[in-house]
This record gives C-alpha cells, sequence and structure tokens, in this order.
C-alpha cells in the first residue's frame, strides 16, 4: 500500500523552465551572457546541490566574471521570482487523502527557503530532503536509501515522481515504483492509477 509519494521539484511541482527565465532575465536585465552563465551554474551546482560549496562562493566567481555586487539573497531571489508552479499537479496532489507528500530534491539552500512563499502552507507540512542536508544527490542511489530509512519505510510504500529519467531509473533500481513526469496529464493518469484515487 502506498503511503508517501515522493516529488521532486524543479519540473514537477514547477513547470521546470525557471533557469531557463532566469538565465534570459539576467541577460537581459544585467547584460550577463546566458551561456557563460550557465556554465558557471554548471560547473558549480553538483558541490552546491551537496553542501560541499556555499553559496557565497558561487556567489563571488559570478560577480567576479560579471562586474556585479549581488548578495546571495539577491541573486536568489531573482530566480525565486521566475518559479511558476505547477497549479493542475498541485491541485490533484491537494485531493489525495491518507498519503504523505514527501519532497527529494536537489536544491540549494537560499531556493529552498524561498519555496515556503511560493507554494504556502500545505507545502510547509509536506516532510522534505534535499541534497545539501543528505549530502547526496538523486543521482547516487544512495540518497533513495537514505529517505526510505528515514522515513521508516519500505520501498514499495512509496511512489516517486520526477522529470530527469536518470533519477526515476536509479529509484526503480532501489525498488521504488516510479513515474517519469512528461506533462501534466500523463502525470495526474499515472498517480491516480498508482495509487486508485
Amino acid at each position: 500500500m502506498i503511503r508517501y509519494i515522493l516529488l521532486d521539484v524543479h519540473g514537477v511541482i514547477t513547470d521546470g523552465m525557471e533557469r531557463k527565465r532566469f538565465l534570459s532575465f539576467m541577460q537581459k536585465r544585467y547584460k550577463m551572457d546566458y551561456e557563460e552563465h550557465n556554465k558557471l551554474w554548471v560547473e558549480h551546482l553538483k558541490k552546491l546541490d551537496v553542501g560541499k560549496e556555499k553559496a557565497s562562493k558561487y556567489l563571488y566567481e559570478i560577480n567576479k566574471k560579471f562586474g556585479k555586487n549581488f548578495s546571495v539573497n539577491e541573486y536568489y531571489g531573482m530566480f525565486l521570482k521566475q518559479i511558476i508552479p505547477n497549479k493542475v499537479f498541485l491541485r490533484t496532489l491537494n485531493e489525495i487523502k491518507g498519503i504523505k507528500i514527501c519532497i527529494v530534491s536537489d536544491t540549494l539552500p537560499p531556493i529552498t527557503s524561498g519555496l515556503r512563499k511560493i507554494f504556502g502552507s500545505k507545502f510547509q507540512n509536506y516532510k522534505k530532503y534535499y541534497s545539501y542536508n543528505v549530502g547526496k544527490t538523486k543521482s547516487d542511489p544512495r540518497f533513495f536509501s537514505y529517505v526510505l530509512r528515514s522515513l521508516r519505510i519500505n520501498a514499495k510504500d512509496c511512489i516517486f515522481i520526477d522529470d530527469n529519467e536518470s533519477n526515476v531509473k536509479l529509484a526503480k533500481d532501489v525498488g521504488i515504483a516510479s513515474i517519469l513526469f512528461r506533462n501534466i496529464n500523463q502525470a495526474v493518469k499515472k498517480v491516480r492509477k498508482a495509487i486508485q484515487l
């Protein structure tokens, strides 16, 4: 019996386009080259995600590269403004009774603090496992093992939803029934079927 739905944030409960919008916004507003900005983002992302690098170090590199003086709060505050919640999917989740929602995400501390404001009070009550707390990203199967142990559940007691195919495969490898989020209609149908809603 399903007791938990494990959810990714970016691309599942958001439309997944926030990074592209953010990089475009920064190029237009602050003349920061999209490709160079994205390259720095990708270079630092893994270390940031697992808490091996502070956001302030990344911002130092950004500011040096583009001749800016952004604070961590200012920079990520602009990123958070690019997030568009996936309201249809969230509404489906709100209809589910007796099954708990758990966030599992490779997301940074300056972003997670802002997610509470974007997703509201129900989001506050979700259990959350962020890569920087776990010390591993979802590209490591030990991430999922950690979540299962922490929740005190077996793999068969949950389903996992992500828009990243390799994350879905890894979750399946540890025995978690998983849904690759392709679009809202497909995901809603699969969730309803999985939990017999």
